[in-house]
């Protein structure tokens, strides 16, 4: 059976084995990604958000925020902005307006930021709509994502150890310097199955944690062991 999905530049053709046998006439070419919940294929976490990259300016050239009063200057975050995971990160420089040449919703809030350099994922969550240079990543949910997931659930699946194991590490552990986290790899990674339920867990859990609760970021932990099978939590 084969499935075609959409992709940039035009249909890739899946060709997967579901063990179905379709009667003799049957249109055994189906959509994806899937409309039904039986669907058996995996979906990535690139079905359902769009990820972008700030400005392409070098922090060099910029003042930082609160090295001097500039007049007529917009804050803007780079990666060490991004302080701990998932708690609202600072702006760090200030930029002409000027020099914002990307489309302003890229960096509408709410949304999730995620530092580009690194040997893993740091996530957090923005609701303050800051602008971005080109070392945070930008993730915003797509129209027609599930209800269930949420921006508080992309970033703790971002942030879990399992995903890091599974799905990052495997790229960033061999590079000992400057190692980088690419918007390739975070659109293919792939969503465990979860039911609305666990993922409103996960949710309030990363508020929680947005909120700097005590054990917060390790319950969120607690919460995807189990929706990865072979999971060593």
């Amino acid at each position: 059976m084969t499935y075609e999905r959409v992709v940039e530049g035009g249909v890739e053709v899946l060709d997967v084995d579901l063990g179905l046998d379709p009667d003799s006439g049957d249109d055994a070419c189906l959509f994806w990604p899937p409309r039904r919940p039986e669907a058996l294929l995996p979906l990535l976490l690139g079905d359902h958000v769009s990820l972008s990259r700030g400005e392409e300016v070098g922090k060099s050239s910029l003042e930082k925020v609160g090295a001097a009063e500039v007049l007529g200057r917009a804050e803007i975050l780079a990666g060490e902005g991004v302080g701990a995971r998932y708690v609202q990160p600072r702006a760090t420089h200030l930029i002409e307006p000027s020099r914002l040449v990307k489309s302003a919703s890229r960096y509408s809030a709410p949304k999730v930021v995620v530092v580009k350099t690194g040997g893993r994922v740091k996530a957090a969550i923005d609701r303050e709509g800051h602008a971005t240079l080109q070392s945070v990543y930008n993730i915003h949910l797509k129209r027609g994502a599930p209800p269930w997931m949420t921006l508080e659930f992309v970033c703790g699946l971002l942030n879990c150890e399992e995903v890091h194991r599974r799905f990052i590490a495997p790229f960033t552990s061999g590079k000992m310097l400057f190692p980088q986290i690419t918007q390739r790899m975070l659109r293919e990674i792939r969503l465990p199955e979860v039911s609305a339920a666990q993922a409103g867990e996960v949710s309030e859990a990363v508020r929680a944690a947005e909120n700097a609760e005590v054990g917060a970021a390790e319950r969120v932990q607690e919460l995807f062991g189990p929706l990865f099978p072979g999971s060593a939590g």
